[in-house]
């Protein structure tokens, strides 16, 4: 999205229709995806991937097996239903209304400066994803979950004070910080 955003930004200021530049776009993700897909190859059949040793866990999460019917009947679960509902909104609102959101707080910005912020989202969530990864394999879940949250708080927060404060600079960090929580 940070890449084919800008791209699409540029096309359709260029002159070219939206209809056009999707089809345009959507040619040219294809031909990518046909020439990626020439160099992938499996792993040789004696590969295996590296042992780790067993993380610790410093705040560990008690976990139990049971059939999904039996899950769906515990308080437990549909606390932590609302809480993922909840949680994931954010993200939601940051890439479906973040246009919107800089637009608020600067309405004279070129639109190629929001379709970089915005797309910045996205580049922002795929690093998040990484960096979490290595957080929750270096300090476990219950530490991953607590960063994490204080993370979509901080988001949240910077939003709702860079459309107060009317800046631009602090919005794209705000959209940024939780693009980057979201992953």
């Amino acid at each position: 999205p940070f890449v084919i955003g800008n791209l699409y930004t540029l096309v359709v200021q260029g002159g070219m229709v939206w209809q056009n530049a999707f089809q345009w776009l959507g040619s040219l993700i294809c031909a990518l995806l046909i020439v990626g897909v020439i160099f992938l190859k499996d792993p040789p059949t004696e590969y295996a991937p590296p042992k780790r040793p067993p993380k610790v866990d410093r705040y560990p999460v008690e976990t139990q097996e049971m059939a999904p019917l039996q899950m769906i009947k515990r308080w437990s679960f549909w606390i932590l239903f609302v809480m993922g509902c909840t949680a994931t909104m954010p993200s939601m609102v940051y890439s479906g209304f973040g246009r919107q959101l800089v637009q608020n707080v600067s309405q004279t910005v070129d639109p190629s400066t929001v379709a970089l912020i915005v797309g910045s989202i996205s580049l922002a969530n795929g690093i998040g994803r990484v960096v979490t990864g290595v957080i929750n394999d270096r300090f476990g879940m219950g530490f991953t979950i607590r960063v994490s949250s204080i993370g979509v708080v901080l988001g949240v927060t910077l939003i709702l004070f860079s459309t107060l404060m009317q800046s631009l600079v602090l919005m794209a960090i705000a959209l940024w910080i939780a693009g980057f929580t979201a992953g």
